[in-house]
């Protein structure tokens, strides 16, 4: 990632129109990547998703993002690779690190994407609730998510 242009504000947005943030959710298993999206969507916020680091490289080259979600254990480029790739350019972005435990792994990688570079932590599993409250804080100067309504299909 040569370098992130993007830095959006509360003010990008139509005057008077509601802005969603933008969040995108990096986790190779499919269940918990849909459900970390769906529960954001629910919450007003535009989601997109990535299934490992090199394709959610290649995404935050072409797209705006105001929030970045990302597991640590991945194939074809690992969340700490991705934090790393970010922080190289891209200082003012938020990063999330999420992680579960593994019967291989016998190390918690947490503390060492949150030392490259991540703004917050959070173990799997974690309540909803919790997740939520974490993006919240991540995003203190973004205009707040508009929850969504039936018409924003």
């Amino acid at each position: 990632m040569t370098g992130y242009p993007y830095q959006r504000s509360a003010s990008d947005g139509l005057a008077g129109a509601p802005c969603r943030p933008t969040v995108l959710v990096i986790d190779d298993d499919p269940d918990m990547r849909a459900l970390i999206a769906a529960t954001l969507e629910s919450a007003g916020y535009q989601v997109l998703t990535s299934e490992n680091g090199r394709e959610a490289v290649a995404t935050l080259i072409e797209t705006p993002v105001d929030l970045v979600i990302t597991d640590l254990f991945m194939p074809e480029f690992d969340g700490l690779e991705v934090i790393r790739a970010i922080r190289d350019c891209a200082d003012h972005l938020p990063i999330l690190a999420i992680s579960g435990s593994s019967a291989y792994v016998t190390m918690d990688y947490l503390p060492i994407a949150h030392l490259l570079g991540a703004d917050a932590v959070l173990p799997k599993p974690f309540p909803i609730k919790v997740l939520e409250q974490q993006v919240r804080d991540l995003l203190p100067g973004c205009c707040e998510a508009a929850p969504r309504s039936a018409n924003d299909n």
